[in-house]
């Protein structure tokens, strides 16, 4: 099915500008908000796992949420699955080990949360991808009220609503995707923390410091020492 062309998905394209994200967002929300109960603002490498809603609609329809103003869910990270390379296959296919040590109790630490916002809230001006807005009445996936003060929350359920987000797959679309093209919510150069990032999350193999070495030119000695065999 062609999504575009039966008018199932709108696309505005936002090639050339510089940091488009929060611009494409707050478009959205001004465009849309009127018209929608709940507007979602996810990437398209993210899946929402319900453990006990058969949809996302009956989800946010329910009763817990009748005085929230925004919802937040964590995520849940995938690994490369020690993969080199891109494989045309779905990513849920390709990558089926969560990141080390994820949601090994259903009540973990500080993490990272991604938004869903109500619509026909005024005089909103989105200045976070993942928070959204944060004068706003917020709660987790119970309806249990959450103060934002960043884009981490504590105590947060990682059993019956959460986010499965593949972040960087194989080292091929991490260097690509994540080091290789221009950030579309950073100003400034930080691929060496996104490195930093990546190792957190994957295991330190010598052909990924070789394959990133070679395609950017870094220099990451300074992994070598932790390369697991």
């Amino acid at each position: 099915m062609d999504y575009i062309k039966s008018g199932f998905v709108e696309l505005i394209d936002y090639k050339g500008i510089p940091q488009p994200q929060l611009l494409a967002y707050n478009d959205c929300y001004k465009r849309y908000n009127k018209f929608y109960d709940w507007l979602i603002f996810f990437d398209i490498d993210e899946f929402i796992y319900l453990k006990d809603f058969k949809s996302f609609k009956l989800f946010l329809n329910d009763k817990r949420f009748k005085k929230c103003n925004r919802v937040q869910l964590n995520w849940i990270f995938y690994t490369d699955n020690n993969q080199l390379y891109y494989e045309n296959k779905p990513v849920k296919e390709r990558f089926t080990e969560k990141e080390p040590k994820a949601r090994g109790r259903t009540k973990g630490g500080i993490q990272g949360i991604k938004s869903v916002i109500r619509g026909n809230i005024k005089n909103i001006e989105i200045s976070c991808p993942h928070t959204l807005y944060k004068r706003t009445r917020s709660c987790d996936g119970f309806g249990k009220r959450k103060k934002v003060t960043s884009i981490i929350t504590k105590d947060s359920d990682f059993e019956y609503y959460y986010i499965d987000h593949y972040a960087c797959k194989s080292t091929e679309e991490f260097i690509n995707n994540k080091l290789l093209k221009e950030d579309v919510i950073h100003k400034v150069d930080n691929n060496m923390d996104k490195i930093e990032w990546y190792f957190i999350y994957n295991k330190v193999k010598k052909e990924k410091i070789d394959m990133i070495e070679k395609k950017t030119k870094y220099n990451l000695t300074k992994y070598r020492n932790r390369i697991i065999n």
